[in-house]
């Protein structure tokens, strides 16, 4: 009924504003974009961003693979040029974050080089 309709109609505005923030991104100098692709089909991205008022500082964010191509190297390709055009973009130092039951992306970041150094928690208030 009425909270489905509701929720469905939440759902394509989340999608557009994803949209608009996505064309944005391609147009910045200050974001990276890499899409992995086999066969026609894209089966991994990457986002490498340089933060906006201390050009020493970027991240490294949004790094996917879709799960029947993972543990293949395409996250460390793609992590290794994420890396790369930051340093070519005179970044000095580099975040990044994910959930701590992400296992293969805190591996992935520690064969990189990152530590982690600060520990998120949250609560839900019923």
């Amino acid at each position: 009924g009425e909270k489905l309709k509701d929720f469905l109609e939440n759902v394509k505005k989340f999608k557009r504003k994803r949209l608009e923030g996505f064309k944005k991104d391609i147009k910045s100098t200050l974001v990276y974009i890499i899409i992995a692709e086999e066969k026609n089909e894209i089966i991994g991205y990457g986002k490498a961003t340089v933060n906006k008022e201390n050009k020493k500082w970027g991240t490294t964010t949004s790094l996917y693979i879709k799960k029947e191509f993972r543990k293949k190297g395409v996250a460390s390709k793609i992590k290794k040029n994420l890396l790369k055009w930051l340093k070519n973009k005179k970044v000095k130092y580099v975040s990044t974050g994910m959930f701590i039951k992400n296992k293969l992306s805190i591996n992935l970041n520690k064969k990189f080089g990152f530590k982690i150094i600060a520990v998120k928690m949250q609560k839900e208030l019923i």
